[in-house]
């Protein structure tokens, strides 16, 4: 099983709570929770991409701006988190040379992790 076959439960969901400390952390209306903890990118429907850092508080004022947006599509692409919104903003996560750079989970148990240096960690509630 690779990361693209695990269900992410967040499309259709809103985002309803952003929480900042040394990352980012998006709590969605699935129950499904995501944080990231090293510098991505938002793409804007005019096309224009800006970076932000999580430990950087003030180049998260972006970011900031997806809290009610609602998920249109979401998925892992190898190794990097593609979260679409609605309104046309691409948020992704890839990945970072030395640390986790994002984190997944799942109001079902699925857990996945951006691995450092290059792929993804998955783990599968029992049935």
């Amino acid at each position: 099983m690779t990361a693209a076959d695990v269900p992410l439960d967040l499309v259709g969901a809103t985002l309803d709570a952003i929480t900042i400390s040394h990352q980012l952390d998006l709590r969605f209306s699935t129950g499904t929770s995501v944080s990231i903890e090293t510098p991505f990118t938002l793409t804007l429907a005019d096309g224009s991409v800006t970076v932000h850092d999580p430990e950087d508080h003030d180049s998260l004022g972006g970011a900031l701006r997806l809290l009610h947006d609602t998920v249109d599509r979401a998925r892992v692409d190898s190794d990097v988190l593609v979260i679409g919104f609605v309104g046309g903003t691409f948020l992704t996560v890839g990945t970072d040379p030395e640390y986790e750079s994002w984190h997944v989970h799942t109001a079902a148990g699925s857990r996945l992790i951006g691995l450092p240096g290059g792929g993804v960690a998955i783990w599968l509630p029992s049935r």
